[in-house]
């Protein structure tokens, strides 16, 4: 399930990538259209380990990255956000090692998600997560997910760019 979170979102970019959670927008990649899944893939979680989505967000490499924007602090922040039902994750398991994920905070009463980070320790694993997400927010009918900056691998999963003004409409 997706829980509750409270009334403050922090905005500072000129613009915001999203991905639209209806039919329209959403890329292949995103709805498990030409998604390589792994046969060792066993199953999808929502919230059953938090902490090893965020700790294993901060610690993989990234190509192009030196270091992590999950500092300690955000990471005990992010934590106390979970603990008071405000940050959920999504989790990619083979058997009983976690393989990918992402995790986000979940604006109900806008009806969006904010997707904060996501991993892959196999192949297409945070592609699954983030299609589970997809399916879970178009049954409840969300507008979409702030995948907050705009990159290629975003695009390729059907993120587009929308203004900083359009996105802070969708807040009012």
């Amino acid at each position: 399930t997706i829980c509750k979170i409270c009334n403050h979102i922090s905005v500072c970019q000129s613009g915001r990538a999203i991905t639209a959670a209806d039919d329209k927008g959403v890329g292949t990649a995103a709805t498990g259209q030409g998604v390589g899944a792994s046969a060792a893939i066993k199953g999808v979680f929502f919230i059953a380990t938090f902490q090893g989505v965020i700790t294993a967000c901060a610690a993989i490499p990234r190509k192009g990255q030196q270091g992590t924007w999950i500092t300690s602090e955000i990471k005990e922040a992010y934590l106390r956000l979970h603990h008071e039902g405000h940050a959920v994750s999504v989790e990619v398991w083979d058997d009983d090692v976690l393989v990918g994920g992402l995790y986000g905070i979940d604006l109900p009463e806008y009806k969006i998600f904010c997707g904060e980070s996501m991993f892959s320790k196999v192949s297409d694993a945070s592609k699954i997560a983030l299609h589970f997400l997809v399916q879970i927010l178009r049954e409840k009918q969300y507008q979409f997910i702030d995948c907050q900056v705009y990159t290629k691998h975003l695009a390729s999963l059907g993120a587009r760019e929308i203004a900083r003004t359009d996105f802070l409409a969708f807040l009012k």
